[in-house]
């Protein structure tokens, strides 16, 4: 979807910079990462506690950190009235879903295709991150640097995507950034990038509706 990602890419590059205090609300980047029912952000939240009880620990400092950039947030229903995105929601759930799997403890972790960095400050926030290495286009990547230096998330750096591989991890991530990729460079990542790391978690886009279809609780895995 070439006009969905050239309007991404250049409201990336002016949320990481003029536009940086609501940049949840620029259209594409809404379009994008925070197309949520408001129905699903409660159930979103419920499944991830379920896999990872110790996120209710962290609901009071996810919720603050989750107001960065303005977006639209609703009431998770819990009695002290935290209010979570859904890109927030989602990304503790994906969180969870990576500690259920590969145990909770602390990573040197890759990811492909970090969106805005939402993920990334969730898995900072559980104290989970050893060092993180971002890939990614150039724009995207300017505007997770800005956002998770708010957090002051240690120990990053990020690479363009079809840059040369020549570090190992223990954990490499990507929440439907590769089946978003051209076949050349899919195979590219999975020769030189996935199997650098003795542990990963993909998730694939494997029924693509097109983007104005909200991600349910179960997600398109």
């Amino acid at each position: 979807m070439p006009h969905v990602e050239a309007g991404w890419r250049s409201e990336c590059l002016r949320a990481s910079t003029s536009e940086f205090e609501a940049f949840r609300q620029l259209p594409n980047i809404t379009y994008v990462t925070e197309n949520y029912h408001a129905s699903h952000v409660a159930g979103l939240w419920s499944q991830a506690v379920a896999l990872l009880p110790r996120l209710m620990l962290l609901l009071p400092d996810l919720s603050k950190a989750d107001r960065v950039g303005t977006p639209a947030s609703t009431d998770i229903g819990i009695a002290d009235g935290y209010l979570l995105s859904g890109c927030a929601a989602h990304s503790a759930y994906r969180a969870a879903q990576i500690l259920h799997l590969h145990g909770d403890r602390a990573f040197h972790i890759a990811e492909i295709g970090g969106g805005y960095g939402s993920l990334a400050m969730v898995l900072h926030l559980l104290g989970v991150v050893k060092s993180y290495t971002g890939f990614d286009l150039p724009e995207p990547s300017h505007l997770q640097k800005r956002y998770l230096d708010t957090f002051g998330f240690p120990f990053t750096r990020w690479q363009e995507v079809g840059d040369v591989i020549r570090e190992d991890w223990d954990l490499s991530i990507s929440c439907a950034s590769l089946s978003e990729l051209d076949r050349a460079t899919q195979d590219f990542y999975l020769e030189s990038f996935l199997r650098r790391s003795s542990r990963g978690f993909r998730v694939w886009n494997w029924a693509w509706g097109g983007w104005d279809h909200p991600i349910s609780p179960e997600g398109n895995v």
